[in-house]
Parts: structure tokens; sequence; C-alpha cells
């Protein structure tokens, strides 16, 4: 469901002299006037970083319906702005098949060189408006309200065109939702993948047309895909990374690769290839498995590396039983239907076995997040991810020190019946988190009846004490482990 109309994609710095304050107040008056109604319009306001963080801008993002990115060289350095952009257009790309939501606004001069590669054509092709303006003597006046008049009426010109297009691009994508709702009025045909589940590997930069386009159509025919999204945050080693997608992989029904001439590195830090990265951890998963393997490697291939040729030609000399080399994507999305439709339905013994284990899983587990105040921010985020995964989820600030019992009640209650707790460390001391921890033990003869389905400590951020931080019970450090974590739980057992 798209809540926002418009998402405003900017860099902090370019905010110091309230600069984009005051263009989100006019363009927000002006479209509000044409709208009829208050424009809904989402900028980030906080200052922190981190995958917490980063999971609210992304909620933002994928419910939003037309992108403003206020492109300065700020912006295209920034760690955050280009990937909330791919974000955007890998989202509109598989819902609607096309990137044209997206407005783009120069705030000052940008080379093309300086635009990140997955982004460049978007911006080049869409460049709406200059907010600046170019003296004879080459020098460049941004514009604002408080430049002089001549400055400040360009400035308001611009604004009030971009709102009247934004509301007419608004209205041709009502049109299209009120089409697609229609449709979806109508009972649903069963889908002829329902129930497959596919990984699609991040594909080399110069194929991932070909991968969205792949993705796109199997997500339409019922599938589920992992990853869910190529551009989420990556885990920090390379070691959590291949433990993430093993777990992926491992429960697929098809495994998908897209290997072309351009190779990428893992980070900026570590130059090994994400592709035999992805290769390495499938042939893995593999052994002793039935899990099918296909690698898209196009006929005009030209490694850009002596190290990438040499992985494609071993890619290519691949001979294993479950393993198909193809070279387009005719052929590719050809092969991949034969093996999900050849994929059999459960034999009457495992349909069996699942039922009788059912009792084991909870589809909507409860969480109790446990966290010092100054850890509130934190919470709330942990908690809308939880939700988004399927989570009840339970919070309160116990104040022991307050004498509110009220307070004290609550936390009780929850952490006695929850399925499942987690301590939220972020800014508290360690005693605290120590002290909270203990609470697990101490319930269990104080008013809890059953075990903890799953009990654990969410770290956010980095410090000496974090990264020493040892514990018996279950460490979540990123968006990847939180997944897997709730993935226990729904089969019964988050702490394992």
């Amino acid at each position: 469901m798209e809540k926002h109309d418009v998402f405003i994609s900017y860099a902090h710095i370019d905010n110091q002299n309230e600069w984009v304050s005051e263009f989100d107040r006019v363009f927000s008056t002006f479209l509000s006037t044409w709208l009829g109604r208050k424009a809904k319009i989402w900028r980030d306001r906080s200052m922190g970083s981190g995958d917490y963080i980063w999971e609210t801008i992304e909620e933002n993002i994928l419910t939003s319906k037309i992108m403003v990115p206020i492109v300065s060289p700020s912006w295209v350095s920034s760690e955050w702005c280009p990937r909330e952009l791919s974000t955007f257009i890998e989202n509109r790309r598989i819902k609607a098949g096309s990137d044209s939501a997206v407005l783009n606004i120069r705030k000052m001069p940008v080379e093309k060189e300086q635009i990140p590669d997955e982004i460049r054509d978007v911006l080049e092709n869409v460049l709406y408006k200059e907010f600046f303006k170019k003296e004879e003597s080459g020098k460049i006046r941004v514009l604002s309200t408080d430049r002089g008049e001549q400055l400040r009426q360009v400035f308001l010109d611009n604004l009030e065109d971009l709102a009247q297009d934004v509301f007419q691009k608004l209205r041709s994508i009502e049109k299209a939702t009120a089409t697609d709702e229609e449709a979806a009025a109508k009972p649903r045909e069963i889908q002829p993948f329902d129930g497959k589940t596919i990984y699609l590997a991040e594909p080399t930069p110069d194929l991932m047309e070909e991968y969205l386009e792949i993705k796109r159509d199997f997500l339409n025919r019922g599938a589920t895909i992992l990853p869910y999204s190529i551009l989420e945050p990556k885990p920090n080693s390379i070691s959590d990374y291949q433990a993430e997608v093993e777990d992926q992989m491992s429960r697929s029904d098809l495994i998908v690769h897209f290997v072309g001439s351009e190779d990428s590195p893992f980070s900026q830090s570590d130059d090994r290839s994400i592709a035999r990265l992805l290769a390495d951890t499938a042939s893995r998963v593999q052994e002793g498995s039935k899990i099918n393997r296909l690698i898209m490697i196009p006929r005009n291939v030209r490694p850009d590396s002596e190290g990438h040729r040499d992985f494609v030609q071993g890619l290519s000399k691949l001979t294993s039983r479950n393993v198909d080399i193809l070279q387009t994507p005719l052929d590719l999305k050809t092969e991949m239907e034969q093996i999900l439709l050849k994929k059999q339905a459960p034999t009457a013994g495992k349909e069996k076995k699942e039922t009788d284990d059912s009792s084991l899983n909870l589809s909507n587990p409860s969480v109790y997040l446990i966290y010092d105040r100054e850890d509130e921010g934190l919470a709330k985020n942990v908690s809308s991810q939880l939700f988004k995964k399927g989570c009840e989820v339970w919070t309160v600030t116990p104040d022991k020190d307050s004498g509110k019992e009220g307070s004290i009640e609550e936390h009780k209650w929850y952490l006695s019946n929850c399925d499942a707790a987690i301590v939220c460390w972020g800014k508290a001391k360690m005693f605290r988190v120590r002290a909270m921890m203990s609470e697990f033990v101490s319930i269990m003869d104080n008013g809890r009846e059953k075990d903890f389905v799953g009990k654990g400590v969410l770290i956010d951020g980095k410090s000496s004490e974090k990264d020493g931080f040892m514990t018996h019970e279950r460490v979540i450090r990123n968006s990847g482990e939180l997944a897997s974590f709730v993935e226990g739980l729904k089969r019964g057992g988050g702490s394992e």
C-alpha cells in the first residue's frame, strides 16, 4: 500500500542552511493546492545510521509513489542516497515495469563520472529541473528564497512547475492503481509456481536488466524470490554474508546465477568477487541435496579482468548433473519453468509428518522487546521490522526505580506470556543489558510456565564492549540475523 505521494531523497549536509526544508515547505504548499488536500511528503529527518535506521527509510521508500532526489556532489558521494534511489527504482520496475516515477532535481552541477554506475542512466535520462544558475563568470549560484528577487522567483517558478508535473504523474499512477485493484478484486487464480522458491543470485552489473526481467516474470506467476532485495545492506563480514546466503539457498527449489562480463567486489574494503562467493556457496549447498542450479553466461561475454575470466571459464566447464549453463534469458526462463513444474508435490507421508508437527509452528509469534529508555528509538525501528515479518510485538519501558507499579506489572505479564524476548542494546550500559537478560532466568521462577521459544540480545553499533560481548543467548547484529531469528520462531525454535 503506497501511503506517501512523494519521497524526497537528499544529503543532510545540503540542509545545513535549511535549503531542503524550504524546498519541502514551498513544494508541499504548491502540491497541496493542486491535490485539494495536504500532500503526503516523506523525507528522513533523523541524523542516525545503521541497519535499523535503513529499515525505516526503506519502508517509506517502498510505500511512496514518486521519488524526488535532490542531487548534488554530497548526494552522489553519500553512502545512503544512491541506495535510496536504487531501492525505489527496483521496486518500481518490479511493480510497474518502469522507473518513470523519478523526478531528478539538481541543486548543484554534478559530473556524469561522479554518479554511481547503477543509477547513472536513470539520473541522466530523467533530469527534470536545475536549481542553480551559472553566471557569465562561470560562478554557480544556488536558487533560494533569500538570494535576491531574481533567484527567488526562479526558485518558486521551478517548484510550482514541479508540483504541477507531480500532480499529473500522481493522477496517472492512481488511474493505473485503480485498474489493478479492479483486477485484484476478482477471485485469484492459482498461479503455476505458487509455493515454489527461487534463489536469484545478485547479477554482475551488466546483467541487471535480465535479472529484473526474470524476477518480475516469476513473481507475477506466484514464485517466492530470495533474497527479497539485492539492495539490502550486506553483513560486514564475508562469513556472515555467506551464512545468510547459504540459509536462503538451502530453502530454495532452484538457484539461478547471472554471470556476465563485469565483476563486482564484495565491498570497497574487500575486493573478493561477489559472483564467485555466491557460486562457491551454491556448490556447498548442492552437496547432498537435489537443488538444481542454472547459470546464465551470455555467448558474447568478455570478462573485464583475468581473475573474472578464469572464474567464467571454470563455470562454463561445470559438468554436475544438477547444473546447467544457459546463454540467453529465453533459454534460462524455459529451463526454469521446466525444472519448477517437475518438482513433485509432497508425499502423503511427508504431509502427515508436517501435520503432526504443526503444533510447533508459530505463524505470528509474540516478541517482547526489552530496552532502556535511551534505546527507545532503536526499539521502535526493530519493532517495525518484526511486525513486517509477521510478529506480534509487545513493548513497554520498565522503570523499576520510578515506583510505577503499572509499568512493572505490565513488564512482568509480557515476560511471562510472550513466545520470545529480545533485549535491545544500543546506547545502554553493558551492566544494564546483563541485568535485563538475567530476567530471562528469574521469570521462570516468578510466573512463567513454559520455556521461551526464542530469546536473545540485539546489538546495534560497534564498540570494544559490544565486539567482545559473549553470551549463551542468541546474538543478533544485523537485519539478516533478525530475519533468521524470526524464521526460527515460526518453526518453533528461534534461539537455536
